[in-house]
């Protein structure tokens, strides 16, 4: 018999925490639910301690495979599962004991998205993000609203219909290493007919405590973010509205990049060299060839200090700017 939820975990390297997701899933008070812990080849003892709760809980699978990245292990989750919905927890994170009892409340809409609260890396509280409505999908501003949402393209803290997946053939993409999620929950977004977010803000998110990008590094990372807004806004081909916002959004992100290269403590050839690996990427020429309200450009120029001259040309052109 099929249980009410499948919860998929993907498993790797996190022996020091996987124990607390694990307990906050088998404490739930909604106890109708599968528990699939995927092993994406640790090599650390996280395989083995999700073994053992495999032995003393019917309700907990484990799957063990080589190495292949968060996607194929979320992928490999969803070919076990069998609940009517899905839910995704990080193995760093952990819910509140009343979770899955929030996500049953209501069972008419296709997406409920829980609230979260955010916790440092050493555990302290930060801050809870939530909101409460109830929304039917009846034009792509309802879209745009969601996406507006702070926490809405992560698959964690979300119930998924597992018949909606299926049907519409939606897993990970395994290409991509950055913002997979976001194309996963881009593509059951736009199969759905309603959502509803609720103020409950039991899921708990915890920042890694694993380094930072180095500022040169950030610059490869814009680049990927590139390739990946670029991606969900070819999915959105017939939505111009959602288009709209994703380039809107796009457009903010580039402003903010190219402000954070201009601060740079590096020579000015390494700067340019940074600004025209994104000036001269097709995407964002095509975005900014979208925005030729020329107050929009002169603002460009004065917030990020490129020379204006540089902004017109591929704002006109775009082919110039390589």
């Amino acid at each position: 018999m099929s249980a009410m939820f499948s919860i998929i975990v993907p498993v790797y390297n996190c022996e020091g925490v996987i124990e607390r997701c694990i307990n906050s899933v088998i404490n739930q008070t909604f106890s109708d639910f599968e528990l699939i812990l995927i092993d994406d080849g640790s090599p650390d003892n996280s395989g083995r301690i999700c073994d053992k709760y495999a032995e003393n809980y019917d309700n907990i699978i484990v799957n063990h495979q080589k190495n292949a990245g968060v996607s194929a292990a979320r992928n490999a989750g969803l070919k076990i599962a069998n609940g009517k919905y899905i839910v995704f927890i990080d193995s760093d994170d952990y819910i509140d004991d009343n979770y899955l009892e929030c996500f049953s409340i209501d069972n008419t809409v296709d997406l409920m998205v829980a609230g979260l609260s955010i916790f440092s890396p050493d555990g302290a509280f930060k801050e809870k993000l939530s909101s409460e409505y109830k929304r039917i999908v009846e034009a792509e501003s309802d879209m745009v609203d969601f996406l507006k949402e702070g926490y809405a393209i992560q698959v964690w803290g979300k119930r998924f219909s597992r018949k909606i997946i299926e049907d519409n053939n939606i897993i990970f993409n395994e290409d991509f290493q950055y913002g997979e999620d976001s194309i996963f929950v881009a593509e059951y977004l736009m199969n759905i007919k309603s959502y509803r977010t609720t103020s409950k803000t039991n899921y708990d998110f915890c920042q890694s405590d694993k380094p930072s990008l180095s500022k040169l590094d950030m610059s490869d990372w814009f680049l990927s973010y590139t390739v990946l807004q670029e991606y969900i806004y070819k999915l959105f081909d017939n939505f111009k509205t959602v288009q709209k916002h994703i380039a809107d959004k796009y457009w903010w992100a580039a402003e903010n990049e190219m402000v954070r290269l201009s601060n740079l403590d590096v020579s000015l050839n390494v700067k340019c060299k940074l600004m025209k690996t994104i000036i001269s990427n097709k995407f964002f020429q095509s975005i900014a060839k979208e925005k030729r309200d020329i107050n929009k450009i002169i603002k460009f120029s004065i917030k990020t200090k490129i020379p204006f001259p540089l902004i017109y040309v591929f704002n006109n052109g775009g082919s110039n700017a390589n």
